[in-house]
């Protein structure tokens, strides 16, 4: 029951921030209605949690602020209907940088020349027809863009667009924004009812009459210089080649990433595994301890024991070799056992000593008796054999093989003690070595006084 309440407390808890959340906003929404009315909207109306609708000088208007996420920053988008009768055009405006100039030099940006200093040195102005753009940034429309700057200005048929960083909620930026998009929409209106006069001119001009409109050089003088058509064209042009572009640099920088991460990977990986040490199987004193499958060994030629055997490398690397005698009377001692594999030799370097071994041979690799091994005998290090791969140097350490860094173990005891003992194990007195040869449990061993090392 005492889960209860703590769930409960949970639910409240979250319950009660999200309303906080929803509340703020309203909040904000409701401050942006009353700047609207401060504005002169008399049907303002919040929609939602961060939209307002409403009327300003006679343009119907939706503003809606965007609280932003991760990747982006709060923004208010102020949208308007653009009014019947407005001229063919579209205008882009948006704030001048130093990237700009070389753009338009590349011929992926369009910047018309208005003929303000002050005006064409601030913003970039993207549009087409020129004549058309130019006529519709009057002197009090270029003031109202100047003082709404930074932001992005877009006009295009049926939609005019404003979106400005940040929420914007307080009466006066509202209203500079609200009597701006007026403005602007009057004017659209006003060069398009002036247009609508030349057309006029020009059809009566020509002697068009009826209703089957007018000539081609009407319809120039009616939307400007000749070309009008080919300049809107032309931007449209521009500005979707410049979204491939965009497209095609996020795609080319995306598979960058990616391929370099999967170079990474396969390097780090790659790395990894020439690094981490080699596995390795110490005989086993029942013959049931599988060693790893081995490849081929550096050394060529044979080498001896303590035994005064003689054998060649087969192939091994790692911990492990494969061996076979040099004279076909050396034969494993080990006993029959289907269950182990075939008796075979093998050639362990997994200790201070390197050591032939008596044992047992499967498809999974070599198992070894540990009481069957006996040291490797040396005159110099090249009578070492040295496993392919391995970075650990095998060498001649008075008279046998092995790596000179490395503690004696059990395993090092045992054929210290049983060298020169015999290739057998199962005498009574090579018995008793091994037993005290076996009293060791931890490295670095000692061996007993009875087993003689170099």
């Amino acid at each position: 029951m005492a889960q209860v309440p703590a769930l409960l407390l949970t639910v409240l808890i979250f319950g009660g921030f999200f309303a906080l959340i929803i509340w703020l906003r309203r909040r904000e929404a409701m401050g942006l209605c009353n700047a609207f009315v401060a504005a002169g909207s008399s049907d303002a109306r919040v929609k939602g949690d961060d939209t307002v609708i409403g009327t300003v000088q006679g343009v119907r208007m939706t503003c809606t602020i965007y609280q932003g996420g991760k990747h982006s920053h709060p923004h208010t988008v102020l949208e308007a209907p653009t009014p019947a009768g407005m001229p063919a055009c579209e205008i882009h405006l948006f704030p001048q940088d130093s990237g700009d100039q070389r753009r338009v030099e590349r011929g992926v940006e369009i910047d018309v020349e208005i003929g303000d200093p002050r005006f064409d040195a601030a913003v970039v102005v993207e549009a087409a027809p020129a004549g058309v753009v130019r006529a519709v940034l009057d002197d009090h429309l270029r003031a109202c863009v100047l003082q709404m700057m930074p932001c992005q200005i877009d006009v295009t048929a049926g939609n005019l667009h404003i979106r400005k960083r940040g929420r914007i909620t307080n009466a006066y930026d509202v209203r500079t924004l609200t009597e701006s998009v007026a403005y602007l929409s009057a004017r659209l209106g006003q060069v398009g009812a002036e247009l609508g006069a030349e057309r006029m001119a020009a059809m009566a001009q020509q002697g068009v009459g009826g209703y089957r409109g007018v000539g081609a050089s009407a319809a120039d003088a009616a939307f400007g210089p000749p070309g009008a058509a080919d300049e809107l064209a032309h931007l449209q042009a521009v500005r979707a080649r410049r979204t491939r572009n965009s497209q095609a640099l996020f795609w080319a920088v995306a598979g960058g990433i990616i391929l370099v991460w999967v170079f990474v990977a396969k390097s780090t990986a790659t790395k990894n595994a020439s690094s981490a040490p080699p596995a390795t199987t110490k005989p086993a004193t029942d013959a049931t301890k599988p060693a790893p499958t081995p490849a081929a060994t550096a050394h060529s030629g044979t080498f001896r024991d303590t035994e005064g055997r003689s054998f060649y490398e087969r192939g091994g690397s790692g911990a492990v070799a494969y061996v076979d005698p040099a004279k076909a009377g050396v034969v494993p001692l080990a006993s029959a056992n289907p269950a182990y594999g075939t008796p075979a030799f093998g050639l362990w370097f997994d200790t201070h000593f390197a050591r032939v071994c008596d044992g047992y041979r499967d498809g999974t690799g070599l198992r070894a008796v540990y009481e069957g091994c006996r040291p490797v005998t040396c005159n110099a290090d090249s009578d070492c054999p040295t496993p392919r791969g391995e970075t650990t140097m095998i060498e001649c350490i008075h008279g046998w093989c092995g790596v000179r860094a490395a503690p004696m173990d059990v395993n090092d005891v045992v054929a210290a003690c049983m060298a020169g003992t015999g290739p057998d194990w199962r005498s009574a007195s090579q018995r008793a070595l091994v037993q005290k040869a076996r009293a060791c449990k931890h490295s670095p061993c000692t061996p007993p006084p009875e087993c003689k090392v170099p």
